[in-house]
Order: C-alpha cells, then structure tokens, then sequence
C-alpha cells in the first residue's frame, strides 16, 4: 500500500507539475557566410588552414549588434506584450497571440505602461474604452492602431494624434488580461535574450538558436 500510495502521489505531482509549467518552443537555423571580395579556392584554402576565424568573428559581432537586434524586437512587436493572470500563476505572452493586431506608429517613443482589456464578441475594450477598430487611439501614452484578425486592408489613420477620442464603454467585470507596453530598449535585450549564437572556426557557418514561449513568436 505505501508503495502504490507513493506512486499515485507521485503521478498526481507529476501531472501537476505538467500542467502549469510554461512550454518552450526551440527552433535553429545555420547561416552560411561567404566573402564576396574573395574567391572560392581561397576559401576552402583559408579553411584548411583554419585562418577563417577572424573573418566569422567579424560576421558574429555584427549579427549580434545592437541594430540588428532592434530591428529584430521592431519587427517581432516585441514592445507589446499580454498577460494572463490564472489562478495559480501568471502568463506572459506575445502580442501574435491575441486575437486582434496591434500596430505600434512610434516603437522608437514607446511609454511603459500596463492596461487591463477584454475581448468579447469582437469588441475590444481598454481601460473601461471600447476601442475602434482602423483609427489612431492613444493607450497609455502610445499612438497604436488596432485591426481585426486576416484584414487584409491597409489600416487608415484619422486626424491628429494629439487630439484622439474614442467612445466610452463602462464595464464593471474585472479583466484576467493586461497590455503590457515597454521601451525599445527592453524589447530589444529580450530578444538578445532569446538568441544564441555558436560557429565553428573552421566553417563559415553560424548557428542560431532561438527561444520562446510561444510557437507564433
């Protein structure tokens, strides 16, 4: 009896275990680097001789700069994220999983902010705001555009961004999810985060590693 009670009790631990904790998502790619100034014969020369390592030192430390890693968190909307409270814990999740778009005009100018939103029937509401959708709207000091899912048209943008209003919409039940806004500089030490770079000296070859939290990202 102690025995199976253990096992049960280990298989209930296990299973708990499983279901709140965070996945991670894995993926990799190699690239493969060439000097155009050079010919191929001196190439494989250079690597024979393993005299390739300066010139993959110069191609790693530019890949990891800090403007490629910018453009990366700008591209990814790595700014916005949302999150989750459960009942036993908190999820932190990236934007490409809500089921609206949100598009950032300024990324270079963006306030740190957290705002509780619901999602119900299509309808986005912020703060108490029913947010419209294809229009400059102001959400804690950030100048966004929200558009549904697979709309396929060109957002518009109406009037001045410093004169923005949108119709209110009381609601009294208290949101689980939150937008979360962060500097450029945040977003960007996030992705560095999430990358990992390994080469062989001896090939022109760089091996990306990238992790994250969600599949999407």
């Amino acid at each position: 009896p102690v025995i199976v009670s253990a096992l049960l009790l280990g298989l209930f631990v296990a299973k708990i275990y499983i279901r709140y904790q965070t996945p991670m998502y894995e993926v990799s790619t190699g690239v493969l680097l060439k000097d155009e100034s050079q010919s191929v014969d001196n190439l494989v020369k250079k690597v024979a001789l393993g005299k390739n390592a300066s010139f993959i030192d110069d191609e790693m430390e530019v890949i990891q700069g800090l403007q490629v890693m910018r453009g990366a968190a700008v591209r990814l909307n790595a700014q916005v994220q949302i999150e989750k409270k459960g009942r036993v814990r908190t999820i932190i999740d990236p934007i490409q999983s809500a089921p609206f778009q949100l598009i950032l005009l300024r990324p270079d100018t963006v306030l740190s902010s957290k705002l509780a939103y619901s999602f119900e029937n299509g309808e986005l509401v912020v703060e108490g705001k029913k947010i419209p959708y294809d229009r400059t709207v102001n959400l804690g000091g950030n100048y966004v555009i929200i558009r549904k899912k697979n709309n396929q048209t060109d957002a518009k943008v109406y009037g001045d961004t410093n004169n923005v209003t949108v119709a209110v919409k009381e609601t009294k039940k208290e949101s689980v999810y939150s937008l979360i806004f962060r500097s450029l500089e945040d977003a960007t030490l996030s992705v560095a985060n999430s990358l990992s770079f390994t080469h062989d000296k001896k090939l022109s070859i760089i091996k990306i590693t990238a992790n994250a939290v969600n599949i999407e990202y």
